[in-house]
């Protein structure tokens, strides 16, 4: 079977109910017609490059729960959930992805937030949790982050663009300490949560999720408002082309 058809028919399989998917009300696409589309150009087979970058694009933003499930249902998602869903695609097309998990500190003074969200953050700046990939390419392993759409490298977020197939990508946050693999039998997302339980509380946790919440809001008020959004048709395309 071609590696679109698998790819489509594996999110369709474990994530996708089929509904109309929505954000702040208005409807952006119908995923049945994606599949019917990639089922009518079966015969096709992307490249690894095309998957990698059609996940990307997925709109950066809180789902539900931000698990692989809700970022492809509601195609939205922040590094955790876009990275998990990657992952979990990947494996099933027989790829080899691990799951990485950083301690990351972010301040005000970092050029690409933009202004109104940069007053989210106090002073000596938050710490956060990253989530990237490492997958295996032609027998080494390449990081593979793809936290931020193309379209927000213009407001000059690190955003990659083009890969030949060997380079690192760009990881979204520049300040990164060390990170650790976290396994394929644990939950990362709850990996996530206590770590970022041990290294805020109180007040500079609650500071963390205004800035996530107004990074968030941002960013797809940016792409909804400047007709940005990613639609099911581009993506599909460029599976197929």
């Amino acid at each position: 079977m071609a590696i679109v058809l698998s790819i489509i028919m594996e999110i369709s399989k474990m994530y996708i109910d089929l509904e109309r998917l929505k954000i702040r009300g208005e409807v952006w696409f119908d995923f049945a017609a994606a599949i019917e589309q990639a089922c009518k150009n079966a015969d096709c087979a992307p490249d690894l490059r095309h998957i990698l970058f059609s996940i990307r694009d997925i709109p950066y933003g809180r789902p539900t729960n931000n698990t692989p499930e809700d970022v492809l249902r509601e195609w939205r998602g922040t590094c955790s959930g876009k990275h998990l869903a990657l992952h979990e695609i990947l494996t099933s097309l027989g790829y080899v992805s691990r799951f990485y998990m950083a301690q990351c500190r972010i301040t005000p003074q970092v050029d690409w937030i933009p202004s109104e969200v940069q007053e989210k953050i106090p002073e000596e700046g938050i710490w956060d949790v990253h989530n990237f990939l490492k997958i295996e390419v032609d027998h080494h392993e390449v990081i593979v982050d793809i936290t931020w759409p193309e379209s927000l490298k213009r407001d000059g977020f690190p955003v990659t663009s083009s890969w030949d197939g060997k380079e690192n990508f760009n990881l979204a946050v520049v300040d990164i300490g060390e990170y650790v693999e976290i396994p394929a039998n644990q939950d990362g997302l709850n990996h996530k949560k206590q770590c970022l339980r041990e290294l805020n509380s109180g007040a500079m946790a609650e500071c963390r999720e205004k800035f996530i919440e107004a990074l968030s809001d941002h960013i797809l008020s940016r792409m909804v408002d400047e007709n940005m959004h990613c639609t099911i048709e581009r993506i599909v395309n460029r599976l197929v082309r």
